[in-house]
């Protein structure tokens, strides 16, 4: 059995912070390949015919609230297991994010979208490879699921790196 600490306190500043800075991180990790992350969303929540600001400050704020929830997700889940490393901790996140990313960004591109994931290549459709502004990353890549994973892992093993647990109290 995987080792849990039995005690489940939250260190929640910490969480915060740590996805905060993750969110940074992954933010920028995608524009590296080829990924507005903050313009995908935004022109998801919106629309194509929203204002570039409105876009980018609607899809900023988007991805800032999921990565500060999947930090405290990462706070409650994976900070007690006991027996693994930072490193796997932060690397399991990471995937399990990517699953829930790739799982979720078609559904909510068909919610907000209308018929956009019925065609994989409707420009509408922010996750899909055609499209260059993807937020599962790629940008137009056929390798995008990969993209995605690897920002994911990225952001998994910030938020293990930058969150620490509750503060213990030692008794004299």
């Amino acid at each position: 059995m995987i080792g849990i600490n039995e005690e489940r306190n939250v260190n929640w500043m910490s969480a915060i912070v740590a996805g905060l800075l993750a969110t940074v991180v992954i933010t920028i990790t995608l524009s590296f390949s080829g990924t507005n992350i903050m313009k995908g969303l935004g022109g998801m929540i919106l629309g194509a015919s929203a204002g570039t600001t409105a876009q980018y400050i609607v899809g900023g704020l988007m991805h800032l609230v999921i990565g500060v929830s999947y930090a405290v997700i990462f706070a409650v889940l994976f900070a007690p297991v006991s027996a693994w490393s930072t490193v796997t901790k932060g690397a399991v996140f990471g995937i399990a994010v990517t699953a829930l990313a790739l799982a979720m960004m078609p559904v909510m591109a068909a919610v907000m979208g209308g018929d956009a994931a019925a065609n994989p290549c409707n420009p509408c459709n922010p996750c899909n490879p055609c499209n260059p502004c993807n937020p599962c990353g790629g940008g137009g890549s056929p390798y995008a699921a990969l993209t995605s994973l690897a920002n994911h892992v990225v952001y998994g093993l910030a938020v293990a790196f930058v969150y620490k647990g509750p503060k213990t109290s030692t008794s004299s």
